[in-house]
């Protein structure tokens, strides 16, 4: 995964050294892959809790097993599409990030929630594996009707 994934490095040695130093480098979108980045709080809603063990293994579900980073800092999560779909997405409530945009990806290797860092709550399975745009419209779907339930809710 890790050799896949360097392709999309502007210099991959010093992606080695950050990976190796912080846990996080930057990639460039839009080659490789294209990411589609969508609030926790939708993410929460779609699954209908907060607990994260929960919120991970529903993701996997969710998405078919597409990889998906969290970003606890800033509340995100990125689901990992085809750079293609950049070209067809149209949802609202979830940027997909294509060319001139860069991803903070954790190693491979970092798979558990740590606080205020990055993981995969669903890593990457194979090289090239990635999310099905439909299954991460589908979550973002369910995600807009509770959040729209709940504040109809008196």
């Amino acid at each position: 995964m890790a050799h896949w994934l360097l392709r999309a490095a502007p210099d991959r040695r010093r992606a080695r050294v950050e990976w190796a130093e912080s846990g996080v480098t930057l990639l460039a979108c839009g080659v490789r892959f294209a990411a589609i980045r969508i609030g926790r709080e939708l993410v929460e809603a779609a699954v209908g809790t907060g607990d994260q063990e929960t919120l991970d293994a529903c993701l996997r579900g969710a998405l078919r097993g597409g990889p998906v980073i969290a970003d606890h800092h800033r509340r995100q999560f990125y689901a990992l599409v085809p750079a293609r779909a950049v070209h067809r997405w149209e949802e609202r409530d979830a940027a997909c990030l294509g060319t001139g945009s860069h991803l903070g990806v954790p190693r491979p290797d970092r798979v558990r929630s740590t606080a205020g860092r990055s993981y995969w709550p669903v890593p990457m399975e194979m090289p090239g594996r990635l999310c099905h745009p439909r299954a991460v419209k589908q979550l973002i779907t369910v995600g807009r009707r509770q959040l729209a339930l709940a504040e109809q809710e008196p």
